[in-house]
């Protein structure tokens, strides 16, 4: 699977999705491959997760590939979380690198904590530009964001984050 490039272009959700675990408007979790590219998708359907100890986004829950590329992308709906790491774009990144650009969030973000307008949690390497979050984030408890919740697990020193020319 590390060859494995998957595109999503001009792709739409409608449709509420609730789940326990790892849930996306778009896509739930990309665990292995070379790459994820999301072109043009849009999210207007309400995502909710009700587990315990899991994360949702209105594109991507979750992706550990090598490349994650976000270009023009949109989420129209509210995003909730029973627990931690909700956002507009992606919920949580452990692994490989990711590319925001000129995405848009107008739903609501709200997770216990953790979440972020674009993205709720990254611990690697993430570029974020001409992105604008339109919608209301709320956390219970810790690290809320218009435009990202948190960047960085508490010893990784090796990643790189930008955020540029986006809007909240």
């Amino acid at each position: 699977a590390t060859g494995v490039i998957v595109k999503f272009i001009n792709v739409v959700n409608k449709a509420p999705i609730t789940g326990l675990n790892q849930v996306g408007g778009i896509a739930g979790w990309a665990k292995t491959g070379a790459a994820v590219v999301f072109e043009n998708c849009v999210n207007d359907g309400a995502i909710s997760e009700t587990g315990t100890n899991a994360y949702c986004a209105g594109i991507i829950c979750r992706s550990d590939v090598a490349l994650n590329t976000f270009e023009g992308c949109v989420n129209n709906a509210k995003v909730s979380s029973g627990k931690d790491q909700a956002g507009g774009m992606l919920a949580y990144a452990s692994k490989g690198s990711f590319v925001v650009d000129g995405c848009v969030n107008n739903g609501t973000i709200n997770a216990d904590g953790r979440p972020g307008g674009i993205v709720g949690n990254t611990d690697t390497s993430t570029t974020i530009t001409n992105c604008t979050n339109n919608g209301d984030v709320q956390a219970i408890y810790n690290y809320c964001g218009g435009i990202a919740a948190r960047f960085g697990a508490d010893d990784y020193k090796d990643a790189k984050f930008y955020v540029e020319n986006c809007v909240n």
